[in-house]
């Protein structure tokens, strides 16, 4: 009985205190620049920098412009562990768009930083 009391109190003293989801490190997303853009098609990349030390479950996009609501993209075209991106077409032509980047390690969902593109004018 001593010897679970000791282990018991062992293991109380030992284990570091998680306050707040704060202190629970977090997936770091690059949001990266948009190519091949075309009137009505882009590319779309990201990149993973960090997991946040739990493994990875899910990754994409958003992407919208003023007059849609934003569009989840989960299907993407190449991925890796830690570089991804996504074809897509449909844009319309002129448009000014902004995306973000996204992961989701079942802890967290975290987005890159918004960026913007301008798809090409209708020729």
């Amino acid at each position: 009985m001593k010897n679970i009391i000791i282990l018991l109190l062992l293991l109380f003293f030992s284990c570091k205190k998680v306050d707040t989801l704060k202190d629970i490190p977090k997936p770091i997303v690059v949001t990266l620049p948009v190519t091949n853009i075309t009137s009505t098609t882009a590319i779309l990349n990201g990149n993973i920098v960090s997991d946040g030390g739990v493994l990875v479950s899910s990754k994409g996009f958003y992407y919208w412009n003023k007059n849609e609501s934003p569009k989840v993209i989960l299907n993407l075209s190449y991925t890796n562990s830690t570089t991804y991106y996504c074809y897509v077409d449909g844009l319309t032509p002129g448009t000014v768009y902004d995306i973000e980047a996204w992961a989701n390690n079942d802890l967290f969902l975290i987005a890159g930083d918004t960026i913007t593109f301008k798809t090409l004018d209708q020729k």
